[in-house]
């Protein structure tokens, strides 16, 4: 059994042998231990952000590296540098790469990754873009890491760019330390992820956060100042990538449900599959399709609700807004909604039955709120009210059904409108600062997303010391020695999702 207090000790463990690494002069293990202690800490997320650690990488980038300033220039200047580290259509980048060129900057892609290599749907994309693109590929690592970071400051330098926009996982010691040792120009963050750890936050100006509880976050628990946050809601991507694969023939002549997201969205909870038990015993003429990997949990379900027929696991699917577009209806995921899932459900015109339990506890699985289209709209229903009511009138009434898919379409956040927000926020971004956000409520839910955490690494599998393996392989055993038991276990997992 995990617990907070293991932990928090193997976090103590960890910033000692990274200040060890840093100070005998072995700086790739400084890096990787800094990823390893973001990784691990981001399956806990009782922490947001490292006081010791910044101050290292902000030492390192100082000492080791070097500051360099980007050259001034007294030519009007709108160039911006999108410097990734995630590489591909998903997530946040193409809505801001859009976004900058629809906005008439003079746009440089820098993609650089130890880890991956950049999609291709993604380098189509930019090709159409037509922006200047510098990719640092994993081959590029093969160098030592003071010589590979000085090679991307160096290129981000030339670029003269007066403002950056950088796009990366919560494990970014390297494009950490790349921004820490760049002056002379405005460094903003896309932060996809407001419920994770991360490193890299005082190298900022400016966080773009998409909701009121990222806002929230932020201030109270990575200190960062209001006078630096930005509130940008996301829009979603509507190309589809390949052709529709079809469904299968059980879905013929129903009303179809979708479900959709990863499979995280969907643990530490029975109220999903409770609710789509209900669904389907109900109403006959229903199915529900899930998209996603799913494990043993998911196929466990429909053995046992004998739903072979009825909840249909469809596993991954490349044709997913071809999907979107074939179904009728969105059931969202609980305990965590889906924003993405959400927001592409409102592009293609289909209603959301959105789950909550609590009030109180609602900012996770609030889609007003992810969304960006204000709250009290509908969308989201408490499972003791009215839930059951609003979803029997998607079921059984189409007309009904399709006049709150319209609803939803024109209140969403359009891309020409970020567009325009973007544009605003970059030439005068202390215009859209110092947002509001209600402090009990952030905390309320701040605590009870901790607890989650902690629950799936012991009701799901306790991939937090995956990292931790990796890095220290079997010295692993005898630093963390509490670990054992849960080492196996998530060993036993593994094998058991393989045969699933």
């Amino acid at each position: 059994m995990m617990r907070i207090k293991d932990a928090i000790k193997t976090q103590n463990i960890l910033r000692e042998d990274i200040q060890t690494y840093y100070k005998k002069g072995q700086y790739e293990q400084f890096l990787e231990l800094v990823n390893t202690f973001a990784e691990f800490t981001t399956h806990f997320n009782h922490e947001m952000a490292d006081g010791t650690i910044e101050s290292l990488l902000q030492d390192f980038a100082c000492q080791q590296i070097g500051v360099r300033s980007v050259a001034e220039s007294n030519e009007p200047n709108n160039t911006v540098v999108f410097y990734d580290q995630i590489g591909t259509t998903i997530c946040l980048g193409v809505q801001y790469l859009k976004g900058l060129v629809a906005s008439g900057f003079d746009v440089y892609y820098v993609f650089d990754s130890p880890l991956v290599d950049i999609n291709p749907a993604l380098e189509k994309v930019l090709c159409e873009l037509k922006v200047h693109v510098k990719i640092f590929d994993k081959r590029y690592f093969h160098n030592d890491c003071i010589s590979r970071i000085c090679g991307v400051r160096d290129y981000i330098a030339g670029t003269r760019a007066k403002r950056l926009i950088v796009h990366s996982p919560a494990a970014n010691s390297y494009s950490s330390a790349v921004l820490y040792a760049l002056n002379n120009i405005v460094k903003y963050r896309v932060v996809p992820g407001d419920h994770h750890f991360y490193t890299g936050v005082n190298c900022i100006d400016y966080f773009y956060e998409f909701r009121e509880y990222g806002v929230g976050i932020a201030n109270m628990y990575r200190h960062i100042s209001l006078d630096k946050i930005i509130k940008l809601p996301y829009y979603p991507i509507s190309e589809t990538f390949c052709d529709f694969q079809g469904f299968p023939k059980e879905a013929d002549g129903k009303v179809i449900i979708l479900a959709a997201g990863s499979e995280s969205k969907f643990y530490g909870s029975d109220l999903f599959f409770n609710v789509s038990k209900q669904l389907l015993k109900k109403y006959s003429q229903t199915v529900i399709l899930y998209i996603g990997r799913y494990t043993k949990k998911f196929v466990d379900f429909v053995k046992e609700k004998h739903l072979e027929r009825r909840f249909i696991l469809l596993g991954y699917r490349n044709d997913f807004n071809h999907c979107m577009s074939h179904c009728d209806i969105l059931l969202g995921s609980y305990p965590m909604a889906g924003g993405l899932v959400s927001q592409i459900a409102a592009l293609y015109k289909k209603p959301i039955i959105g789950i909550k339990e609590n009030e109180d506890l609602a900012m996770f699985n609030n889609l007003e709120a992810i969304m960006g289209i204000g709250e009290d709209l509908g969308i989201t229903h408490n499972v003791n009210e009215d839930l059951f009511d609003y979803a029997d009138k998607l079921i059984t009434d189409e007309e009904y059904r399709k006049a709150c898919g319209n609803r939803l379409f024109e209140l969403m956040f359009r891309e020409r409108e970020f567009s325009m927000r973007l544009k605003a926020t970059l030439l005068n971004p202390a215009e859209y600062t110092h947002e509001t956000y209600r402090e009990d409520i952030v905390k309320k839910n701040k605590e009870h997303f901790s607890n989650y955490c902690l629950k799936l690494q012991n009701e799901r599998r306790p991939n937090s010391i995956a990292p931790l393996y990796k890095f220290y392989g079997i010295l692993f055993f005898i630093k963390y020695p509490y670990f054992t038991r849960d080492c196996l276990r998530l060993m036993i997992q593994h094998l058991m999702d393989r045969i699933v």
